[in-house]
């Protein structure tokens, strides 16, 4: 009875964190969600959700240190280009949608 309580909780506590993970990952918060799910791994280290998220997490941060060295090279179309993939995991991250946006105004405008 003891053990099934603590698994609950376990599984409780690890949905919770989940879910926190997640929330990081949208706001673009990527250290966060590498911390949070290093904690899961470390009590569970075969959960594939954790694993997918950090993995996910991972490949966006990379992907926006791609992006921000273009950025400073004033490469605007190789800042949008790695910049899609980052936007799709952290649409509400407010730093990321900055740069894209002042990257689309700094482009040309496209033929009609």
């Amino acid at each position: 009875r003891a053990k099934h309580k603590a698994a609950l909780r376990q599984e409780r506590l690890k949905k919770k964190r989940l879910a926190q993970a997640r929330r990081a990952l949208r706001e673009g918060r990527f250290r966060t969600v590498e911390n949070v799910t290093g904690r899961i791994l470390n009590q569970l280290p075969t959960d594939r959700d954790a694993k997918q998220l950090r993995a996910r997490a991972g490949r966006a941060r990379k992907a926006l240190l791609a992006a921000t060295r273009a950025f400073k090279r004033a490469d605007c179309v190789r800042t949008l280009a790695q910049l899609k993939p980052v936007i799709r995991e952290a649409p509400r991250a407010r730093s990321i949608s900055r740069m894209a946006k002042a990257c689309k105004q700094a482009l040309p405008p496209k033929q009609l």
